[in-house]
Order: structure tokens, then C-alpha cells, then sequence
């Protein structure tokens, strides 16, 4: 695994993961004592995402605040949601929800959350905003609870602690000064192309580690991050934003762990042992491809990806050619998912990018494209 990312201390490498979280559309919670600055982080968070910020402390609340009030609309009963609402939905995906004091909600709440977190409703009124909270341990929340293992499983863990020496620095140069640099959101094609390479990461390693893929926790892991199908979707979304922006190998444990808990430092190791070239190296020199099944099915992956992202003719014609040759080595099924996303690609391109030419290796995959009459003269 390439480690992108600038050295970071465990507070900007947290602060990082949230950040990152934010970018792959991903519920998170922060986990921390009282007083160490994370509703702060929230609210420099929406201000640097440019997002409408909501805050609602769960303590306060009851299950109506959530789920909505019912009301008689023309003749029919509907579940509308409290006023405090109107202004996220209306944000539509430039919203943000805080839930902060999770831990500290009514019991009747916490049903009431679990269409909040993951469906994203409140009521029978949808909204397409993000949705994070903020808890403190059990034992030094007012009234505190663990959380269940079904809210638990909607939410990427993040640990909140502010080092001494970054406490110091917020002291004497002012708090905005000890967040680290974040990086520019990444454009929704790279982040659609590298989540699209961190799926096909995470599933060549549960292949291998089927046993890692839903294991319900007991105890006190209950409260906390574990692995679920849901999770490691988590985790490669997580995944494809922290490659798309270049953070580091640090941060990205931060969030795989946080997704799935301790099973994703299985992945993290996967990543570092499997180091696999890149596309430009393996597109330059296709002697470089890996000899591994696994392996080399990551990497194809990673080179239509590449492909799609930067949309260059030069990189096009050299894939097809890559994956000519590993059709006809004999390992067709492995350079066919490759194939089909640049087939895809070539119907639909790039909004605003121009069409590229017929690969010549098409009648290798003829059964991607169809009839070749669909080429017209151009074949």
C-alpha cells in the first residue's frame, strides 16, 4: 500500500479520517470524554465542507424528535417531522445532522435512530444529508448506555483525543490553527473511480478471509465498530476516499478499523503486503503485472479505473492491449470485469469528455460491446 499521505500525529490523523468519512457519504461517531473539543470539530468540519449544520442533543429529545409527529394530511395520516428538521432536509446533501450525546438518549430514541443513521428518515420525510454524532463513554455519560450492536453497525468508530502538545498549541495560537491540512474535496469522477478500485481491494481480501465478513461482537466490542456486509462496504468507500484525496497509511486504519473494527487491521496488512504497482507503471510496463489470480485482477481493476479517471487516449489503447494479453494467456475471466468497465466507459463517457476510439482487441470481448454494427464505420 502506497502511503500518500504527509506524516501526521494521531489527533490530525483523526481529524483526517472525519474528514474522510465526510467525503464517502459516511455516518460517523466520535468517541471521547466531555470537554475535548468534538462538537467544535463538527462545526469546523460543516464550515469547511460548506455544509448546513443541525445540532441536536439526543439527551434532550424524545422518539418524536426522530420519527416524526402524526398529523392528518387531507384525509390521511402522515408522520411529519419537528420544524428543527425542515432546514436540513431542505439542505439536501449540503446538510449535516449532529447527534451529539448519543449515549445519553432515552431508550425510546434509540429504535427511532436506526432509520435516521442508515435509511435516512426522519419520519416518513427522507433527507440526503449526513447524518454524525458525538458520545462519551458510558461511564462518563449523563445516564449513560452502550450503544446496541444495530446502531453501532450504522456508524464509522472514531476515537477523540486531543494530545497535550496540541492542546498547548490551540492555547497559544488559537484552535483553528491545531487542525491539520485538509485536502481538496476530490472530484466525483476520481472519487468514483478509486472507490471503485478500493471495492475490488476489500473483496479480493475477503475472498481470502471469508471468516472476517460478518461476525456479530459480544460484550463490550457490542458498542463499537464490527464487521457486517454493511461495515465493509464502509470500509471500501472509506477506502476509495482516502485514496482519492492521498492520505496515509495511518489515517486509513483509522477509518477501516473504525468501520469494522479490529478485523480491518487484516485488510490494512493486506494493503502493505500486497503493494501493488500502479496503473501508470503497469500500463508503461505490463511485465510488471502480477502473477497472483488475486493480484492481478486488484490491478486490472485499478488500471480501468485509472483509465476512466484520467480518460486519456494514449492510457486507453495501452489498456485494451494489457488486457488483450491476459486474455489470451488463458486468464480471460479475470481481464473481464476490467474490460466491462471500460466498455462502459466507452458508451457512456466522461461528462464533458470526448469518445474513444474502437479498441482493436474488441473482438476479444465482442460480447461487452454487442453487435460490432454498433461501431458504425469507426470499425
Amino acid at each position: 500500500m502506497r502511503d500518500g499521505g504527509e506524516e501526521v500525529n494521531k489527533f490530525e490523523a483523526t481529524a483526517l479520517a472525519a474528514y474522510a468519512a465526510c467525503v464517502a457519504d459516511l455516518p460517523f461517531i466520535l468517541w471521547g470524554p466531555p470537554g475535548t473539543g468534538k462538537t467544535k470539530f463538527v462545526e469546523t468540519l460543516a464550515r469547511l465542507l460548506g455544509r448546513k449544520l443541525v445540532t441536536i442533543v439526543a439527551a434532550t429529545r424524545d422518539r418524536t424528535d426522530f420519527g416524526g409527529w402524526p398529523v392528518v394530511v387531507d384525509g390521511e395520516v402522515a408522520v411529519k417531522p419537528f420544524p428543527w428538521a425542515k432546514e436540513f432536509v431542505e439542505a439536501g446533501k449540503k446538510g449535516m445532522l449532529f447527534i451529539d450525546e448519543l449515549t445519553s438518549s432515552p431508550p425510546d430514541i434509540r429504535p427511532v435512530l436506526l432509520r435516521v443513521l442508515n435509511e435516512r428518515f426522519i419520519g416518513d420525510t427522507p433527507f440526503q444529508g449526513l447524518p454524525v454524532a458525538a458520545a462519551n463513554p458510558e461511564d462518563q455519560a449523563v445516564t449513560g448506555f452502550r450503544l446496541d450492536p444495530p446502531i453501532a453497525n450504522r456508524l464509522v468508530h472514531l476515537d477523540w483525543a486531543m494530545e497535550t502538545h496540541v492542546w498547548a498549541r490551540g492555547m497559544r495560537e488559537g484552535w483553528d490553527r491545531i487542525y491539520p491540512r485538509f485536502p481538496a474535496e476530490p472530484a466525483p469522477e476520481v472519487l468514483e473511480a478509486e472507490t471503485a478500485r478500493a471495492r475490488a481491494l476489500v473483496a479480493a481480501y475477503l475472498e481470502r478471509n471469508p471468516g472476517n465478513l460478518n461476525r456479530v461482537p459480544e460484550g463490550e466490542e457490542s458498542g463499537r465498530a464490527w464487521p457486517s456486509y454493511r461495515t465493509w462496504d464502509y470500509a471500501a468507500r472509506f477506502l476509495g476516499a482516502a485514496m482519492a484525496m492521498g492520505l496515509g497509511e495511518e489515517v486509513i486504519a483509522l477509518g477501516v478499523t473504525g468501520a469494522v473494527g479490529k478485523d480491518g487491521y487484516g485488510l490494512v496488512q493486506f494493503l502493505r503486503e500486497n503493494d501493488l504497482p500502479a496503473p501508470e507503471e503497469v500500463l508503461e510496463n505490463p511485465g510488471k503485472l502480477p502473477k497472483r489470480e488475486d493480484a492481478l485482477f486488484v490491478v486490472l481493476s485499478s488500471v480501468a479505473s485509472y483509465v476512466v479517471r484520467t480518460w486519456d487516449p494514449k492510457a486507453w489503447k495501452a489498456a485494451w492491449r494489457l488486457l488483450a494479453e491476459v486474455a489470451k494467456r488463458g486468464q480471460k475471466d479475470i481481464a473481464f470485469s476490467a474490460a466491462r468497465t471500460l466498455a462502459r466507459a466507452f458508451f457512456d463517457p466522461p461528462k464533458g469528455k470526448k469518445e474513444m476510439p474502437v479498441p482493436e482487441e474488441v473482438d476479444l470481448f465482442a460480447e461487452l460491446f454487442g453487435a460490432l454494427e454498433r461501431f458504425g464505420t469507426g470499425r
